[in-house]
């Protein structure tokens, strides 16, 4: 909870009206982890949307069952940044920030991060580019200029591939077709069936 308030067991945290199957709670190391406790790299680990939990390190976090891929270096205590919300994505997993300030104090350069993609007032045309030295990918030109990129500085990407969705007839295209060529079959099966029992009355 935001008390941080610590109970021995998820049962004791439950009954105290939490609910640690929705991630409410955050597990405490045991004192078995001393080997984790010398060196202090914040790192703040959970799912996208649901609560962070705060270790010291990674090793820490890995103790209580979170991956590497699971966890973001934390911004450190004491770090003071603007106000001005300019989310950026750093790193392979990838971990965001409120800004690149909040990045930089958490251990990445710009070069390793890239501005959240904004589609206000631009159209949902898919002609991707990426941008800048961490190839920042964005679905159009509007998106990427959006970003801080000068469109023309980034590299087209080439499109998407086709889907092929594979069912009782193979079928190529879009996912539309694809669902529209399956239904297509099932309502012929159901037809068959349904002349073969009138046969049969």
């Amino acid at each position: 909870g935001v008390g941080n308030c610590e109970y021995r067991t998820r049962c004791d945290a439950d009954s105290a009206g939490f609910d640690t199957r929705r991630g409410e709670c955050c597990q405490v190391p045991t004192t078995g982890t001393s080997a984790c406790i010398t060196s202090i790299e914040p790192v703040s680990c959970g799912l996208p949307g649901e609560k962070q939990c705060s270790y010291a390190n990674q090793c820490l976090a890995e103790s209580v069952g979170f991956s590497a891929d699971q966890c973001c270096r934390a911004v450190p205590q004491g770090i003071v940044c603007n106000s001005i919300v300019q989310p950026v994505e750093c790193g392979d997993i990838p971990c965001v920030y409120t800004n690149q300030c909040e990045a930089t104090a958490a251990g990445y350069s710009q070069s390793e991060c890239c501005p959240q993609p904004v589609s206000t007032g631009c159209n949902r045309r898919l002609d991707r580019l990426a941008c800048g030295t961490a190839r920042c990918v964005y679905d159009n030109a509007c998106i990427a200029r959006n970003a801080g990129f000068d469109p023309a500085s980034c590299v087209a990407l080439p499109p998407l591939p086709i889907m092929t969705i594979q069912g009782d007839t193979n079928v190529t295209g879009d996912v539309t077709s694809g669902a529209a060529g399956k239904t297509a079959t099932a309502a012929g099966i159901a037809a068959f069936l349904f002349a073969a029992v009138l046969n049969l009355v």
